[in-house]
């Protein structure tokens, strides 16, 4: 059995978050002392190194606990899947070295496209891993191979929209890496379905104050503003999420389908409401 502070010396985990973990149910001491210490046997620091591996690639405590108390957690595949990220991390990063090797050799002209190629067929490739049969059939039979399939979404990766989608993934993640890795994640169903309840009532908080008439700039709406934002936080994993929110507003001001939807489920009137609500917070 070892202790917090020996825990936190062979890890690098602080004794604060080994705390917080016990506290949030994510990792369970094995044990008490006399005393009252928190104590960890060899299945907990196993849990410890899982949880590491997850934290690496930006996944939110929350989701981490819920993919290990899946039943369908399979800790081999999850292993292999981190292990394909660190293979196409180094890879990107052995190509970054050679370009700049090229720039000191007197080549100042820089291909960007070294940022991400292999990431992108490494997305393609785990997609179609993770389908099953049927869905493996049903894109057969549309595109006549699943390689063909792949072929096609590499050519439509290439597209001026998907460059663009991409580097806002990678701003919204704040790294490619975070943005690769949870691109390459295959979240638990249930563990969706907990998030998007969450930012679902959010929305209906907000919307109980905009039928109370509460103004989008005063302070409830703003405290509900806030508290939306740090169930983003936690249920994305971005580093921040007041540009997604903003790009949220930006399409609803440009009307259109979105538009018609939000004001169908929330009434009329939720769609300027929220913009509002949004412009006011994120200014």
């Amino acid at each position: 059995m070892k202790t917090v502070k020996e825990v936190s010396e062979l890890t690098g985990v602080s004794p604060r978050a080994l705390h917080w973990y016990d506290r949030i149910g994510l990792l369970k001491p094995t044990a008490h002392s006399e005393a009252g210490y928190r104590l960890y046997d060899d299945e907990a620091l196993e849990k410890l190194r899982q949880i590491l591996y997850f934290r690496e690639f930006g996944m939110p405590l929350g989701e981490i606990r819920g993919v290990l108390e899946s039943p369908e957690y399979d800790r081999k595949a999850a292993l292999r899947q981190q292990k394909r990220l660190l293979e196409l991390k180094k890879m990107r990063l052995e190509r970054l070295i050679t370009s700049i090797d090229v720039i000191l050799a007197g080549d100042d002209k820089l291909d960007f496209t070294v940022f991400d190629q292999s990431e992108i067929e490494g997305i393609l490739q785990n997609m179609i891993s993770e389908l099953d049969e049927q869905q493996r059939d049903r894109l057969t039979n549309r595109y006549g191979s699943l390689e063909a399939f792949r072929e096609m979404g590499i050519r439509n990766f290439e597209k001026p929209e998907s460059r663009r989608f991409l580097q806002k993934l990678v701003e919204w993640y704040g790294s490619k890496e975070r943005a690769l890795a949870r691109m390459y994640e295959a979240p638990d169903p249930n563990v969706l379905m907990e998030n998007a309840r969450r930012i679902l009532n959010m929305y209906e908080k907000l919307n109980c104050l905009r039928l109370q008439n509460c103004p989008p700039g005063g302070g409830p709406a703003q405290q509900a503003m806030k508290e939306l934002e740090a169930v983003l936080l936690d249920t994305s994993g971005m580093e921040q999420v007041k540009p997604l929110l903003l790009e949220e507003a930006d399409g609803l001001l440009a009307g259109g389908e979105a538009v018609q939807r939000m004001d169908e489920k929330y009434g009329q009137g939720w769609s300027e409401f929220y913009v509002q609500a949004v412009m006011a917070y994120c200014k």
